[in-house]
Order: C-alpha cells, then sequence, then structure tokens
C-alpha cells in the first residue's frame, strides 16, 4: 500500500510540475502578445501613420523676404501695371507740358502712404535638401533635380536649398518619410 501511495504522489506531482510548466508557457506567450501590440500601437501613433499630412506651401525667398508664389505673381503684374502708368505718364507730360500730377497719380500716391509696411516676424520648419558656398551652385542643384517647390535661404555664409513650409517638426519629418526625400529639418525665420 505504501507503494500505491509513493506511486499516486509521484504522478501528482508529475501532473502540477505539467501544468506549471504550462501556466510558464501561456503567461510568457501572453507577454510577448501584449508587448508586440504596444509596440505596434507605438510605432503607429510615432510615425503618425493614417494621418494626413499637409502638403507645404512654397514659397521664395527675395532678398531677406520670404514671398508666396502667388506674392511673386502679383508683385510681377503690379510691376508690369507701374511700367505702363509710367509710360502712360510720360506720355500725359508731353501732352499737357505742365508741371501737374494727374489726380490719378495723386491717388495713388495717396494709397501707397497710407498701407505702411508691417515686418512680421514668422518661422516655420523646413527641409534643407544642401547647403552651397556659392549662390550659383545651389540654384544648379535645385536645376538639376527640377525641384518646383524649392527656395533658397542665405544663412552664416552658406545658400541653403529648403523644401516645404511646415507648422512642426513632426508634419515636416510625416512629408520626408511621404514623399521618400532625404534632407534635415531646420527652423526658418523671416520678416
Amino acid at each position: 500500500m505504501e507503494k500505491d501511495i509513493k506511486h499516486a504522489i509521484k504522478k501528482l506531482e508529475e501532473k502540477r510540475k505539467k501544468i506549471e510548466k504550462t501556466e510558464k508557457i501561456i503567461l510568457f506567450l501572453s507577454g510577448i502578445i501584449l508587448i508586440v501590440i504596444f509596440a505596434i500601437i507605438g510605432l503607429n501613433i510615432y510615425t503618425g501613420i493614417g494621418e494626413k499630412v499637409s502638403e507645404p506651401e512654397v514659397e521664395i525667398v527675395k532678398g531677406n523676404k520670404i514671398s508666396t508664389k502667388n506674392e511673386i505673381i502679383d508683385e510681377v503684374e503690379s510691376e508690369k501695371g507701374e511700367n505702363l502708368k509710367k509710360e502712360l505718364k510720360q506720355v500725359e507730360v508731353k501732352k499737357v507740358k505742365e508741371k501737374t500730377v494727374p489726380s490719378e497719380i495723386r491717388e495713388e500716391k495717396v494709397k501707397k502712404e497710407e498701407k505702411p509696411e508691417k515686418k512680421v516676424l514668422t518661422s516655420f520648419y523646413s527641409i534643407q535638401l544642401g547647403a552651397f558656398s556659392l549662390k550659383k551652385n545651389a540654384e544648379n542643384f535645385i536645376e538639376k533635380r527640377n525641384l518646383k517647390d524649392a527656395f533658397i535661404v542665405y544663412r552664416a555664409g552658406l545658400y541653403r536649398v529648403m523644401v516645404g513650409k511646415f507648422k512642426t517638426k513632426k508634419e515636416a519629418y510625416l512629408y520626408m518619410k511621404k514623399m521618400g526625400v532625404k534632407g534635415i529639418v531646420k527652423k526658418v525665420k523671416s520678416m
């Protein structure tokens, strides 16, 4: 009878060990599954998969001022208009041969004086694609790669080729990832 009891106890211990081993395996696998799930969620949040990426607002640097394409177009059109007005003025002066100023031109001068220039300091993030010591090299870089939305910023002795205008660094990095652009995200300040 002692043998039967020892044998039964031995079998019970073996079953208990098997159950403990199974429980350990289940706990280990559950932990791995949880880690994988949280890793996937974390990567989705970090990389922003599923978020809309705003297209960059392209701006062109002219001197120290950064202008949008529309502002440049408006400026070119206004320059054409001003040239026409100058030509008309010269014709009028020849006809009248007086030193009086036409009322249209007087009104134009008043309008110009009423609008004082506002210098607003703005900043945004942009992607730097390259930096060159010569402006010609930066322009060649843009032309060679057919970068329509690129602009040049001069800072610290270098002409930097930049692309995009983003409110946050994250938007810039998301754009780089989405478009396969390789560069450095920099903060750009303009007046």
